[in-house]
């Protein structure tokens, strides 16, 4: 569902014609900072030391929750007049909530390019899932090898997927876009 969201975010911000290079610049980027930052954190953590990053990391939550503690304090301290008075709508109920829970889920279920999206990352992700499991047993287990160079592997997986995500969506704009044959409406 995640990577749908960021992809849908993309869309609204760039224009069709640039779409295909937008969206494989984003994975690009996710998939980058998906191998470089446990490595950048490894050399932090061996430089200042592990318990050190996690103080570190306190301080990343720190500074947007004071943020968000100013930006409270300035809300509830603005004067009468600017206050924007709210329509009182009955509190929700139980019922009510499963209700919007329900139309939600039927609205997701019978959008067929979203119902698609969705079954794509279900299949990505359990494909992830099985890359996971099956490079540890290999790395670890048939080859007799430790951590750095499982390490090593998923390292090459990731680059390799924003290789390939760079790719598509660079040699992706001289080839017409596919059109499933289920989805030919859109």
């Amino acid at each position: 569902m995640l990577s749908v969201a960021l992809t849908l975010r993309v869309t609204a911000f760039v224009l069709l014609s640039t779409l295909a290079g937008a969206i494989a610049l984003s994975a690009a980027t996710y998939q980058l900072l998906g191998v470089l930052g446990p490595g950048i954190a490894g050399s932090v953590a061996a430089f200042i030391g592990a318990r050190q990053v996690f103080f570190l990391d306190a301080l990343s939550f720190a500074i947007p929750a004071a943020s968000v503690a100013i930006a409270a304090v300035l809300i509830f301290t603005l004067p009468g007049q600017l206050v924007v008075a709210q329509n009182q709508q009955p509190s929700r109920t139980t019922r009510r909530t499963w209700g919007d829970i329900k139309d939600g889920t039927t609205r997701l279920l019978t959008d067929a390019p979203i119902r698609y999206a969705q079954l794509m990352q279900l299949v990505a992700s359990i494909a992830g899932a099985q890359i996971l499991v099956n490079t540890v047993g290999y790395v670890q287990g048939t080859l007799k090898l430790g951590e750095v160079q499982y390490g090593w592997v998923m390292a090459a997986f990731g680059i390799g997927a924003t290789l390939c995500a760079v790719a598509v969506g660079t040699f992706n704009r001289s080839l017409p876009p596919y059109r499933h044959p289920n989805h030919s409406h859109l």
